[in-house]
């Protein structure tokens, strides 16, 4: 795609502006706060968006969220466990460069952001506003990094670019791809004809591959992250098979009885369809099958409530044994990981673990479900915030990240980046202030 086939000017009418407003809805998760106008710099937030004072929140506690469900929360600490079990086999199988926080945030490193930010980028294509893009660099297990670049218009004749980094996650052997969208960073100026030049300096997105080379020094941080990640599957995935074969059986015998007989219809139905992504040969094969009956009692809570939540209860002991053995396993195999790299901590990968208040399943009342099925693709999704308050006449901002799956989940997350020019990083720990030049 050329440049010339690329109009970023801001709305003119009142429709386009309406048009823009909504855009931004969709794709800023909760503002971007700016710098004083004199300040040409970019700010890093040291809180997620999704931050809440819990007083406030005391009788409605949402103690984890469900990224893969758009306005998805999860209240039985039973389900906590075992769904941050199954975000953990996702991040070490999808090679993810982030992790899940206590509450169920995605979150990506800062040193992770800056790289992104920095990475030599080339246009792949564009659909409709969004351009997607790849890293020239291609990385062992990943290959080239994903991007999407969209613009959303601001205050005062300005346009915001916001650059995201698109990751797969892949379940059912790749019956179910969902994508991540996460915003790495935001570079908002004034809307003229110098504008689309200057993002693609800030986002280092080159129109000639030969223009330059990554810094081995800047991919170094990625390609750590890869290689931690690499460590810990193989960990990981010892004894993985007889775990998953033992939850599933335990869980199907109870299944048997006859009043489940709809739930394994449903079961039956989806292994039909799912049939060719998968055998009993797979190395995996108990893995996809627990993912698989998931998917069937996910569904009942919409097909059959009531028996959703029998169910539910029935197959408690077995989530709690399950739950307590990966649960152990896993900070062995944290620890095994740490030893073999020669790490002088013990690293964090996967969901954090969080104490939460014991409750019983809520069926629909945890939140309302996406669709589900394959993914494979796809354009870009946002997710919902305040337009961007863009006093700087020229500002790069980190925004609140959002992450978007197949299902339309968003959450928000703490971010790092640097522009081209003297800039500040404004840490949002402790206020410290450090002058940049590039």
């Amino acid at each position: 795609m050329s440049q010339d086939k690329i109009n970023f000017q801001a709305f003119k009418s009142e429709e386009q502006k309406k048009e823009s407003e909504e855009v931004v809805e969709k794709s800023l998760q909760d503002g971007i706060k700016q710098e004083d106008a004199e300040m040409k710099n970019f700010e890093v937030n040291g809180e997620t968006a999704n931050d809440m004072n819990d007083e406030e929140f005391e009788e409605e506690v949402l103690p984890y969220i469900r990224v893969d469900c758009e306005e998805g929360y999860i209240y039985d600490e039973d389900e906590i466990r075992t769904f941050r079990v199954s975000q953990t086999r996702d991040v070490a199988l999808n090679y993810l460069l982030g992790d899940y926080d206590e509450q169920g945030n995605y979150i990506i490193s800062q040193d992770i952001l800056h790289s992104l930010v920095n990475l030599n980028k080339r246009i792949d294509n564009g659909f409709g506003e969004v351009i997607f893009l790849e890293s020239i660099y291609k990385f062992e297990q990943k290959g080239a990094l994903r991007f999407s670049l969209s613009f959303v218009s601001a205050e005062n004749n300005q346009q915001t670019a916001v650059l995201r980094v698109l990751e797969q996650i892949k379940k059912l052997n790749g019956y179910v791809i969902n994508t991540h969208s996460y915003v790495v960073a935001t570079y908002t100026d004034v809307n003229d004809e110098n504008f689309l030049s200057k993002v693609y300096k800030v986002f280092h997105i080159l129109k000639d591959e030969g223009e330059g080379k990554d810094d081995p020094e800047l991919v170094k941080a990625i390609i750590m992250r890869i290689r931690l990640v690499q460590v810990y599957q193989e960990f990981m995935l010892e004894g993985l098979q007889e775990i998953e074969k033992q939850y599933f059986l335990s869980r199907i015998e109870l299944l048997k009885d006859p009043k489940y007989e709809k739930i394994l219809n449903e079961f039956a139905r989806l292994r039909a369809k799912a049939g060719q992504f998968y055998d009993e040969n797979h190395a995996l094969y108990y893995l996809f099958q627990n993912q698989l009956l998931d998917m069937a009692l996910e569904n009942m809570q919409y097909m059959d409530n009531e028996l959703y939540l029998v169910a539910f209860e029935d197959l408690r002991p077995a989530m709690q044994s399950y739950a307590t053995i990966c649960e152990q396993k896993h900070i062995q195999d944290l620890e095994k990981t740490a030893q073999k790299l020669n790490l002088e901590q013990t690293p964090k990968l996967g969901a954090s673990a969080k104490k939460v208040k014991k409750g019983k399943a809520k069926g629909k009342s945890q939140g309302k479900k996406g669709g589900k099925g394959k993914k494979k693709g796809g354009k870009d999704k946002s997710g919902g915030g305040k337009a961007p308050d863009a006093k700087s006449k020229n500002s790069q901002s980190l925004g609140r990240g959002g992450i978007t799956s197949a299902y339309g989940a968003i959450t928000s997350s703490k971010h790092r980046d640097a522009s081209p020019q003297n800039v500040f990083f404004k840490m949002g720990g402790n206020g410290q202030n450090l002058e940049m030049n590039r």
